[in-house]
């Protein structure tokens, strides 16, 4: 991933989080409450069971450098984890750099980067 895809990928959840906090206002003022509920941290989604699965991020970055190509679904069948907990951590590793993607939607695959 490029560093202007990066940008690109950060402004468009910069937006989306700014819509959904004006959406909450709105709705919470148009129920006469205060404020919306705090939102939950960070922390919090990662203990969802589904993401301690995948114990280490090399345990993905080995199966994908062990045979290059393969789409989410493929990796998340042999490392023995769901397609939703996988998803995060490959976006991670392209905003590392790590990994890169080749395809869209459900014929992305993925490629170590070199």
């Amino acid at each position: 991933m490029t560093k202007i895809e990066t940008l690109i990928h950060k402004f468009v959840e910069d937006i989306r989080q700014a819509v959904l906090e004006d959406a909450s206002a709105a709705v919470f003022s148009r129920l006469g409450l205060s404020a919306a509920p705090p939102a939950r941290p960070k922390a919090y989604l990662a203990s969802k069971p589904a993401h301690r699965k995948l114990a280490h991020p090399n345990t993905l970055v080995s199966a994908i450098v062990k045979k290059p190509g393969q789409t989410i679904t493929q990796l998340s069948a042999a490392l023995g984890v769901s397609v939703a907990a996988l998803s995060p951590a490959v976006k991670r590793l392209m905003a590392e750099n790590v990994v890169r993607a080749e395809g869209v939607r459900r014929g992305t695959r993925y490629y170590p980067v070199k």
